[in-house]
């Protein structure tokens, strides 16, 4: 992850449902709660994995 980071690549991960994500809301949410419609994909900036 820091070689990531540090070489200004972008990147985006695939992960499964029971992962939490913390962004600029106050609480948690789970990625189940997140899913895009099929066939369609959403990408979130500025997130932490817990």
């Amino acid at each position: 992850m820091n070689w990531l980071q540090d070489s200004s690549w972008h990147y985006c991960w695939r992960l499964p449902s029971d992962v939490t994500l913390h962004g600029p809301r106050r609480h948690p949410i789970e990625l189940m709660y997140l899913w895009p419609a099929k066939g369609e994909a959403i990408f979130y900036h500025n997130v932490g994995l817990s």
